[in-house]
């Protein structure tokens, strides 16, 4: 039976649950000594949640309700599982290394961000600055990989350096800005700008663009790509229906731009005809 986390009341204020992670709660000695901030207060775990349950066997936390004011869910996370049942926070997934972080529901902005291994899994929508960097920072996400079901909003995978990063409903403005390198699939297209900036790294975009190309960008040879099928070979092996369609659409001819010539021009555009 995995460690469950039930809110005793509507959370009243934002409340840090960075250190809530099922690889330090195996124990009823670990759950009693966790303190969490909300507000300017540090306070017990179980003074804000019914706790059940144990994560000793394994490594499972589950979530249920809203958690929508609970932030930083799965920071640092390196092994594991964590199920959210209802809506999360901003910086869910941050500086990820390994695990699986599963939301039934939307999340806030800055999810995956600085993301360096394990899985996320969204099958809601997601906020601005997905995989993207933190404030300050030269580099996004590093690894790992990020499926959101829904939307998403502005710049996700800014300053991306590697991972993959899947949005499957409409994406917000300039997904890829200042992109290092990396994979991100835009499902539905949707916003403009993308690309802008970007140095290396790809991104697919599967429905036709709402708004004109940059002009930084040039055209290129229009092809089925073999390293898009074997993308698509990987995406199969999550075994969700909702990523079949995606994954067939990968696995079509696509059309290849190449830009930003203002940053060098090494990334790649890929569009579906």
């Amino acid at each position: 039976m995995p460690l469950v986390l039930e809110p005793r009341a509507p959370l009243p204020l934002a409340i840090d649950l960075a250190a809530v992670l099922p690889e330090k709660l195996t124990s009823a000695v670990a759950v009693a000594d966790c303190r969490v901030r909300l507000g300017r207060q540090m306070l017990p775990l179980e003074e804000l949640f019914h706790v059940s349950g144990s994560a000793a066997d394994d490594l499972t936390l589950l979530l249920r309700g809203d958690f929508s004011r609970g932030h930083s869910v799965g920071q640092g996370m390196t092994q594991g599982t964590i199920r959210a049942e209802g809506n999360l926070g901003r910086h869910a997934g941050q500086s990820m290394r390994g695990g699986s972080l599963e939301v039934h529901g939307d999340v806030g902005d800055y999810l995956g961000c600085d993301m360096r291994g394990g899985v996320i899994r969204v099958r809601g929508n997601a906020g601005d600055f997905t995989a993207g960097a933190l404030p300050g920072s030269t580099r996004g996400m590093r690894g790992g990989t990020i499926l959101v079901q829904g939307a998403a909003g502005r710049r996700t995978g800014e300053a991306m350096r590697r991972g993959l990063v899947v949005i499957q409903g409409p994406s917000g403005d300039y997904a890829g800005f200042r992109m290092l390198a990396g994979t991100i699939v835009l499902g539905s297209g949707g916003g403009m700008g993308h690309g802008s900036g970007m140095k290396r790294g790809t991104i697919s975009i599967l429905a036709p663009l709402r708004e004109p190309m940059l002009p930084t960008f040039v055209a290129g040879a229009t092809q089925e790509l073999l390293v898009m099928k074997l993308l698509a070979r990987e995406l199969r092996k999550f075994q969700a229906s909702e990523l079949d369609a995606t994954a067939d659409r990968l696995c079509m001819p696509l059309a290849m731009w190449h830009g930003d010539l203002l940053a060098g021009g090494r990334g790649e555009l890929l569009l579906a005809l």
